[in-house]
Protein backbone atom coordinates (compact mmCIF):
# COMPACT_ATOMS: atom_id res chain seq x y z
CA UNK A 1 0.00 0.00 0.00
CA UNK A 2 2.47 2.27 0.60
CA UNK A 3 4.68 1.25 -2.41
CA UNK A 4 1.50 2.19 -3.87
CA UNK A 5 1.10 5.73 -2.79
CA UNK A 6 4.24 6.39 -3.01
CA UNK A 7 3.92 5.57 -7.16
CA UNK A 8 0.82 7.75 -7.48
CA UNK A 9 2.99 10.39 -5.41
CA UNK A 10 6.20 10.62 -7.77
CA UNK A 11 3.13 10.37 -11.03
CA UNK A 12 1.72 13.95 -9.48
CA UNK A 13 5.18 15.10 -8.74
CA UNK A 14 6.30 14.11 -12.53
CA UNK A 15 3.43 15.64 -13.94
CA UNK A 16 3.46 18.98 -11.90
CA UNK A 17 7.64 19.09 -12.94
CA UNK A 18 6.18 19.08 -16.72
CA UNK A 19 4.10 21.73 -16.36
CA UNK A 20 6.54 23.79 -14.44
CA UNK A 21 9.12 23.50 -17.56
CA UNK A 22 6.78 23.61 -20.05
CA UNK A 23 5.77 27.20 -18.87
CA UNK A 24 9.62 28.25 -17.84
CA UNK A 25 9.96 27.65 -21.79
CA UNK A 26 6.77 29.07 -23.25
CA UNK A 27 7.00 31.93 -20.92
CA UNK A 28 9.61 33.64 -22.29
CA UNK A 29 9.08 32.52 -26.13
CA UNK A 30 4.88 34.05 -25.82
CA UNK A 31 6.98 37.75 -24.19
CA UNK A 32 9.59 37.88 -27.64
CA UNK A 33 6.34 37.14 -29.45
CA UNK A 34 4.48 40.07 -28.17
CA UNK A 35 6.81 42.06 -27.76
CA UNK A 36 8.02 41.93 -31.64
CA UNK A 37 4.67 41.65 -33.18
CA UNK A 38 3.75 44.91 -30.70
CA UNK A 39 6.16 47.32 -31.94
CA UNK A 40 5.03 49.87 -34.13
CA UNK A 41 6.98 50.40 -37.17
CA UNK A 42 9.53 53.50 -37.49
CA UNK A 43 7.75 56.37 -39.30
CA UNK A 44 9.88 56.67 -42.58
CA UNK A 45 13.36 58.51 -42.37
CA UNK A 46 13.24 62.03 -44.25
CA UNK A 47 16.16 62.99 -46.66
CA UNK A 48 16.66 66.73 -48.04
CA UNK A 49 16.57 65.91 -51.79
CA UNK A 50 17.29 69.81 -52.99
CA UNK A 51 20.95 69.71 -52.66
CA UNK A 52 21.04 66.07 -54.74
CA UNK A 53 18.42 67.57 -56.98
CA UNK A 54 20.73 70.43 -58.05
CA UNK A 55 23.45 68.88 -58.64
CA UNK A 56 22.12 66.48 -61.10
CA UNK A 57 20.31 69.38 -62.91
CA UNK A 58 23.66 71.15 -63.26
CA UNK A 59 25.73 67.94 -64.47
CA UNK A 60 22.93 65.45 -66.34
CA UNK A 61 22.53 65.83 -69.84
CA UNK A 62 19.57 65.28 -69.74
CA UNK A 63 16.33 67.49 -68.34
CA UNK A 64 15.85 65.73 -64.81
CA UNK A 65 12.12 64.93 -64.34
CA UNK A 66 10.88 65.66 -60.84
CA UNK A 67 7.40 65.40 -58.98
CA UNK A 68 5.25 68.22 -58.32
CA UNK A 69 3.02 69.39 -55.98
CA UNK A 70 3.78 66.85 -53.58
CA UNK A 71 2.46 67.50 -49.91
CA UNK A 72 5.15 66.58 -47.89
CA UNK A 73 3.41 67.50 -44.44
CA UNK A 74 5.44 65.30 -41.76
CA UNK A 75 3.67 62.28 -41.19
CA UNK A 76 1.52 62.20 -44.17
CA UNK A 77 1.26 63.20 -47.72
CA UNK A 78 4.41 62.12 -49.54
CA UNK A 79 7.98 62.12 -47.62
CA UNK A 80 10.85 61.82 -49.86
CA UNK A 81 13.34 59.16 -48.68
CA UNK A 82 15.94 58.79 -51.28
CA UNK A 83 17.73 61.04 -53.52
CA UNK A 84 20.96 60.20 -55.78
CA UNK A 85 22.68 61.15 -58.58
CA UNK A 86 25.17 59.30 -60.58
CA UNK A 87 27.04 60.55 -63.09
CA UNK A 88 28.60 58.31 -65.52
CA UNK A 89 31.91 57.15 -64.70
CA UNK A 90 31.53 57.28 -60.91
CA UNK A 91 32.10 54.92 -58.02
CA UNK A 92 28.34 53.65 -57.11
CA UNK A 93 26.90 52.70 -54.02
CA UNK A 94 28.02 49.07 -54.64
CA UNK A 95 31.62 49.93 -55.86
CA UNK A 96 30.92 49.39 -59.52
CA UNK A 97 31.52 52.09 -62.22
CA UNK A 98 28.36 53.69 -63.38
CA UNK A 99 27.81 53.04 -66.98
CA UNK A 100 24.85 55.78 -67.25
CA UNK A 101 24.01 58.86 -65.84
CA UNK A 102 21.33 58.20 -63.34
CA UNK A 103 18.68 60.39 -60.99
CA UNK A 104 16.77 58.68 -58.70
CA UNK A 105 13.95 59.97 -56.09
CA UNK A 106 11.80 58.21 -54.21
CA UNK A 107 8.92 58.84 -51.78
CA UNK A 108 7.09 56.77 -48.70
CA UNK A 109 3.45 57.64 -49.94
CA UNK A 110 0.26 58.42 -47.93
CA UNK A 111 -1.23 54.82 -48.73
CA UNK A 112 2.73 53.95 -47.06
CA UNK A 113 4.01 52.65 -50.40
CA UNK A 114 7.17 53.44 -51.52
CA UNK A 115 7.79 55.52 -55.25
CA UNK A 116 10.43 55.54 -56.95
CA UNK A 117 11.25 57.69 -60.08
CA UNK A 118 14.58 57.07 -61.82
CA UNK A 119 16.09 59.13 -64.84
CA UNK A 120 18.84 57.70 -66.95
CA UNK A 121 20.36 58.14 -69.94
CA UNK A 122 22.06 55.38 -72.52
CA UNK A 123 20.16 51.95 -73.63
CA UNK A 124 16.52 51.58 -72.02
CA UNK A 125 16.16 47.72 -71.85
CA UNK A 126 18.61 47.35 -69.18
CA UNK A 127 17.96 50.32 -67.22
CA UNK A 128 14.16 49.34 -66.82
CA UNK A 129 14.99 45.56 -65.78
CA UNK A 130 17.63 46.90 -63.25
CA UNK A 131 14.79 49.27 -61.53
CA UNK A 132 11.63 47.27 -62.31
CA UNK A 133 13.09 43.85 -60.77
CA UNK A 134 12.81 42.32 -64.28
CA UNK A 135 9.80 43.53 -65.39
CA UNK A 136 8.26 42.43 -68.49
CA UNK A 137 5.61 44.64 -71.03
CA UNK A 138 2.14 44.41 -70.47
CA UNK A 139 0.54 47.50 -72.60
CA UNK A 140 0.43 50.43 -72.61
CA UNK A 141 -1.15 53.07 -70.38
CA UNK A 142 -1.61 57.32 -71.32
CA UNK A 143 -0.77 59.58 -68.85
CA UNK A 144 -2.30 63.23 -69.76
CA UNK A 145 -0.34 63.77 -72.77
CA UNK A 146 2.05 61.10 -72.81
CA UNK A 147 1.96 57.34 -73.69
CA UNK A 148 4.03 55.12 -70.89
CA UNK A 149 4.73 51.22 -71.20
CA UNK A 150 3.60 49.40 -68.10
CA UNK A 151 5.55 46.77 -66.74
CA UNK A 152 5.00 44.22 -64.19
CA UNK A 153 6.90 41.28 -62.40
CA UNK A 154 6.29 37.70 -63.11
CA UNK A 155 4.72 37.57 -59.73
CA UNK A 156 2.84 40.88 -60.01
CA UNK A 157 3.85 42.85 -56.96
CA UNK A 158 6.10 45.60 -58.75
CA UNK A 159 4.67 47.70 -61.44
CA UNK A 160 6.37 50.16 -63.69
CA UNK A 161 5.74 52.73 -65.79
CA UNK A 162 8.50 53.76 -68.34
CA UNK A 163 8.74 56.82 -70.84
CA UNK A 164 11.11 56.95 -73.41
CA UNK A 165 12.26 60.54 -73.30
CA UNK A 166 14.23 62.34 -76.59
CA UNK A 167 17.54 62.42 -74.15
CA UNK A 168 16.72 59.57 -71.13
CA UNK A 169 14.26 56.68 -70.65
CA UNK A 170 11.84 57.64 -67.02
CA UNK A 171 11.09 54.89 -64.88
CA UNK A 172 8.05 55.12 -62.49
CA UNK A 173 8.24 52.13 -60.42
CA UNK A 174 6.14 51.23 -56.98
CA UNK A 175 4.74 47.60 -55.20
CA UNK A 176 1.69 49.15 -56.29
CA UNK A 177 -1.87 49.37 -58.73
CA UNK A 178 -1.72 50.98 -62.21
CA UNK A 179 -3.70 53.41 -61.31
CA UNK A 180 -1.97 54.78 -58.22
CA UNK A 181 1.52 54.59 -60.38
CA UNK A 182 -0.77 56.43 -62.98
CA UNK A 183 -1.30 58.83 -60.72
CA UNK A 184 1.87 59.45 -59.29
CA UNK A 185 3.73 59.35 -62.88
CA UNK A 186 1.00 62.75 -63.52
CA UNK A 187 2.85 64.71 -61.08
CA UNK A 188 6.08 64.65 -63.00
CA UNK A 189 7.07 67.66 -65.12
CA UNK A 190 8.35 66.17 -68.14
CA UNK A 191 9.68 68.63 -70.71
CA UNK A 192 8.77 68.73 -74.42
CA UNK A 193 10.64 67.11 -76.77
Amino acid sequence: MAKAERQESMKKSTSLDMVKALLLIALPILLIVWFFTDMKEPPPQRVDWEPMHAQAVREAPFQVVLPQNLPEQAGTGWIPTRATWTKQGQTTLNAEIATRNTWRIGYVGPDGIYYEVNQADGEPRTFIAQVSRDARPVGEVQVGERTWQEYRTTDGRTRALTYQASDSTIAVVADTGTQSLQNFASTLVIPQG
